[in-house]
């Protein structure tokens, strides 16, 4: 088992690491080696310049029986892993093509690494700790094949038959790299609720409301006060209210003026008078020598029996 990690450099070039050991892949005579039929041994672990970690990743994979294989991965951490399948060991040279992506018109490429597939095993270590004389030579190579095959993904987006080769014009040229529209995938869970945002800036006029733009300017108000409508027809009468409190006593009112003389009435006995005193009670008024007449109310009539 070896793990290669790759460094992929902002001038699209790479540097690789075997098992701890700096090599440049193109700089063995074959590439880094890889035994033909072995699957998920080799683990190779990509590093992307920290600009790309937000967009998504892939590896292009052609083998020497020119199949086609494109593991894509998911925006976040710059450095990203994957186990050299099975398909992609056939004997031969096996092209792995890094790049980013986002959009359909935002695509970067790196040079392309060749990986040698082969049925015998080497000591890579061994190769890796060439000395510097031959690892200068290899770099230099590496300049050279990189100005000779300069990267043409034009076509890269086609969906078809994948392959990659140098066309007439020179370039290393990709078709059909990016694949078949997949299924739709399976609902994710929930993500855990964000915290609260900050209320955006507006600004009130009357009943308008305008937002801030995300250019600090102010957008277009918007009244938010509706015409006014149609008068509506008059309701139905209420039903009669509950019965209010008794009042507060009112204040005491002035004393009257005083009232006429009372009526005298002869009896045969003498004269009784009749009259209403300030209390508002009729009174019945005699000497004391004689008798009272005889009142009674009779249908709401006072009566004087005699």
């Amino acid at each position: 088992m070896a793990d290669v990690s790759i460094w992929l450099l902002e001038t699209k070039q790479s540097r690789q690491n075997i098992n701890g050991y700096e090599v440049s892949m193109v700089a063995q005579r074959s590439g880094y080696q890889i035994v033909a039929g072995e699957d998920g041994v080799t683990e190779f672990e990509i590093y992307y310049p920290p600009q790309y970690k937000n967009m998504f990743r892939a590896v292009h994979m052609v083998n020497a029986k020119r199949e086609f294989k494109v593991l894509t991965f998911e925006p976040g951490e710059e450095r990203v892993s994957f186990f050299m399948p099975k398909s992609m060991t056939f004997a031969g040279n096996t092209w792995l093509t890094f790049s980013a992506f986002e959009g359909d018109n935002n695509t970067t490429n790196w040079v392309s690494i060749p990986v040698l597939i082969t049925a015998t095993h080497r000591d890579y270590r061994k190769e890796a700790m060439a000395s510097p004389d031959i690892l200068e030579d290899a770099i230099r190579a590496i300049d050279k094949i990189n100005r000779l095959f300069p990267v043409d993904d034009t076509l890269a987006d086609n969906v078809g038959k994948a392959s990659v080769y140098v066309a007439d014009s020179g370039k290393l040229t990709f078709e059909n790299i990016k694949g078949i529209q997949g299924e739709q995938g399976v609902q994710g869970e929930q993500g855990i609720q964000g915290e609260k945002g900050d209320k955006p800036n507006h600004e009130w006029s009357g009943f308008a409301l305008a937002f801030e733009n995300p250019d600090s300017t102010m957008g277009e108000q918007v009244n938010l006060r509706g015409q006014t409508g149609a008068r509506g027809e008059r309701g139905e009468q209420g039903l009669q209210g509950v019965q209010g409190e008794q009042g507060i006593q009112g204040e005491k009112g002035e004393k009257g003026d005083k009232g006429e003389s009372g009526i005298n009435v002869p009896l045969d006995s003498g004269y009784f008078r009749v009259e209403i005193r300030a209390d508002g009670n009729l009174w019945v008024v005699t000497t004391d020598d004689i008798a009272p007449p005889t009142l009674s109310i009779q249908d709401g009539n006072l009566v004087l029996t005699i």
